[in-house]
């Protein structure tokens, strides 16, 4: 059975209900609206305020876009897919509403409080519950410094503050400088407005999947999120709290250090290594049900991900190090990077993880894959025919044996060879290229 989307537009008193509450999950990017975005929303939401009160309960709907969730039907909790800029954002305005009119003597000012918080109950001991649940690392400086407004924000003058809580902290003192300059009606009247008037389209549905497909279809310009996010979530969620913080790093550090797209690829070679055929389905659900990061979390980083991620940077930038022999390493990879395609990569990452200290075996292993690879490239292999060749390799790597051997699964064939040199015998710009190759061997 296919899972059930719902999708209505709310007004924003409805949002900041107990009707929701909002958590953004491990695999979103950190708040990154600066004060640019921040005054453009406050400009927009001003110039479509009406002069009056009663003009604002009479007026035109307000729409501010729409959020995609995760969400059970009745139940509040809500995961968010889309959204994560303007539910904080929205978040930091109404407490810099609520601290601005109390600054100016509104007597009012605190019920305000109830769109950030679920009010607790003193009988049965239960503490108030933000709206809003941001990253891990930036949620106690921003329960801090703008929900409950326990953070002396004259005492931040001097700290280096990191990039989101920066942005948070600089977006909240513009609020505050900009309502504070409108003076106590008008702030009031803006409350009012963005409370009744201004709406957000809530769209909601029980798993991932198919939050990640309405995401992809509502975005025009391609989504953000990717699979590798997906699986940040699950995997770094599953890692106990206490070490939960250091495996985020090591995982956002691989990926910076590779790069979105790359660290992607990387994924999907994995995917290969551990299948050893050509994708029949999802990256992500290919992943779980072959590479397993579930089972061990915390191993999966260990002995999978990092050694494999700096196995991928070293082969594909030539930066392998050894006493001896890095140079002719590092030459092989460099002609394997010419190869159109990047078919040959999972056994060379397989092979290079085992085999990363003895740089004698890997010359030789890299010699053979460059030939094999360089002469599926002539002979123009389909990816069918290249993937199952590969897949040999993988294979016996994986067994152990000695995949260079006479006979073995990277030799050249004899269909394979004369096809070659019938190609390049037709084709001489590829013979040319073949040239300057054996030249430089």
């Amino acid at each position: 059975m296919s899972a059930r989307i719902h999708g209505a537009e709310h007004p924003i008193q409805k949002i900041f209900s107990d009707e929701f509450a909002f958590t953004i999950p491990l695999y979103q990017r950190p708040y990154s609206w600066t004060t640019e975005q921040a005054e453009e929303l406050l400009s927009d939401l001003l110039e479509a305020l009406p002069t009056t009160q009663e003009q604002v309960q009479e007026g035109e709907p307000y729409f501010l876009g729409s959020i995609v969730l995760i969400k059970q039907d009745g139940k509040p909790p809500a995961e968010v897919i889309d959204g994560q800029q303007r539910l904080t954002t929205l978040t930091v305005l109404f407490a810099a509403m609520r601290d601005t009119l109390s600054a100016l003597g509104y007597a009012g000012a605190s019920g305000l409080n109830k769109y950030l918080f679920q009010e607790g109950d003193a009988f049965t001991g239960t503490p108030d519950q933000p709206r809003l649940t941001i990253r891990e690392r930036d949620n106690v400086f921003f329960r801090k410094a703008v929900q409950d407004a326990s953070l002396d924000h004259a005492s931040l003058h001097a700290v280096v503050l990191p990039d989101p809580q920066r942005n948070i902290l600089e977006n909240y003192q513009l609020f505050r400088r900009r309502l504070e300059a409108l003076g106590q009606e008008t702030c009031l009247r803006l409350s009012r407005y963005i409370l009744t008037n201004c709406f957000l389209v809530a769209v909601s549905t029980p798993n991932m999947e198919s939050a990640y497909r309405i995401f992809s279809v509502m975005n025009d310009r391609g989504m953000d999120l990717s699979y590798t996010d997906i699986l940040k979530s699950e995997i770094i969620g599953a890692i106990p709290e206490a070490k939960r913080e250091a495996y985020t790093q090591t995982w956002e550090s691989t990926e910076e250090t590779l790069g979105r797209g790359s660290f992607e690829n990387l994924f999907s070679h994995l995917r290969t290594v551990f299948r050893k055929l050509k994708a029949q389905d999802t990256l992500l659900k290919e992943i779980r049900q072959y590479v397993k990061p579930q089972d061990n979390p915390a191993g999966f980083m260990d002995d999978t991900l990092q050694p494999y991620a700096d196995a991928y940077r070293i082969i594909r930038n030539q930066e392998y190090e050894a006493t001896h022999g890095a140079e002719t390493v590092n030459e092989l990879t460099g002609w394997l990077s010419r190869i159109d395609n990047e078919d040959w990569v999972p056994p060379a990452l397989a092979y290079f993880v085992r085999h990363r200290n003895n740089p004698t075996a890997l010359a030789e292993f890299f010699q053979a894959l460059e030939r094999l690879a360089a002469v599926m490239m002539v002979i123009r292999a389909d990816v069918n025919k290249r993937i199952g060749r590969y897949a040999e390799v993988l294979g016996e790597i994986e067994a152990g044996h000695p995949v260079t051997r006479p006979g073995g699964p990277m030799d050249l064939r004899a269909d394979e060879v004369s096809r070659a040199l019938a190609a390049l015998n037709a084709d001489m710009y590829n013979a040319k290229k073949i040239k300057l190759r054996a030249d430089a061997a």
